[in-house]
């Protein structure tokens, strides 16, 4: 999760940039390679989101997937 500061949070705990790069890494290397689901807050920049994206690619995640949430109607 990117929260609407930037700050990142895995697995509901808040982590750094260097945590975040860690734990995906350790997450790539596990059999099977779980999925990251990526949340970002509406209000946060789209580049923040980007570079968690750019994060998991470079630890070689290969199921990234969005949450969104639904507007009402």
């Amino acid at each position: 999760t990117v929260d609407a500061q930037g700050d990142w949070y895995f697995n509901d705990a808040r982590v750094s940039d260097e945590e975040l790069d860690r734990l995906l890494r350790e997450q790539a290397a596990r059999q099977p390679q779980p999925q990251v689901h990526l949340k970002g807050d509406r209000s946060v920049r789209y580049e923040r989101v980007a570079q968690a994206m750019a994060a998991a690619q470079r630890a070689g995640m290969t199921q990234i997937g969005f949450i969104t949430e639904r507007t009402s109607p």
